[in-house]
């Protein structure tokens, strides 16, 4: 939203700094919940109706849409924390930092996305003579577009 809409720099800081307060929530909870789904999934096998249809590839989005929110929170603090220039911290030096800790941290999730899309590639790979296409195949389309737009 701050990096498409003209909006000043001192209605954007307080954006990105709750914009980022959300995202560390977000990534805290989905590093709780995706552990938890494949820990299930590789001891206890997969479920059945997941032989029929790219489920599994639903776990692609949370890292890639996280990795693509700090890209956009980090862009626009590099941009708009030398406007702001209030205190110690919302200064130009802090967007900088703050933009290379969200650069690496985006890598850390897209190498996170590309591990889980290839257990789901396999995953397919091995179920290929029994499937249905239905309607959850078009679920697939969100979280690869997504990767895609990173690129």
């Amino acid at each position: 939203m701050i990096n498409f809409s003209p909006v000043t720099a001192r209605m954007a800081v307080p954006v990105i700094i709750t914009g980022y307060l959300f995202l560390g929530m977000g990534v805290f909870l989905a590093f709780i919940i995706l552990p938890h789904f494949v820990y299930h999934n590789l001891t206890h096998g997969f479920s059945k109706a997941s032989m029929h249809s790219p489920a599994e590839i639903l776990l692609i989005g949370p890292p890639g849409q996280a990795a693509a929110g700090f890209l956009g929170l980090g862009l626009a603090a590099q941009r708009d924390f030398g406007q702001y220039a209030k205190g110690t911290f919302l200064q130009s030096s802090a967007g900088m930092g703050l933009y290379s800790a969200s650069v690496l941290l985006a890598l850390l999730l897209l190498g996170l996305s590309f591990i889980l899309g290839l257990m789901t590639l396999v995953r397919l790979a091995e179920n290929v003579r029994i499937w249905k296409f239905s309607l959850a195949w078009w679920a697939s389309i969100f979280p690869l577009g997504d990767i895609l737009f990173l690129n």
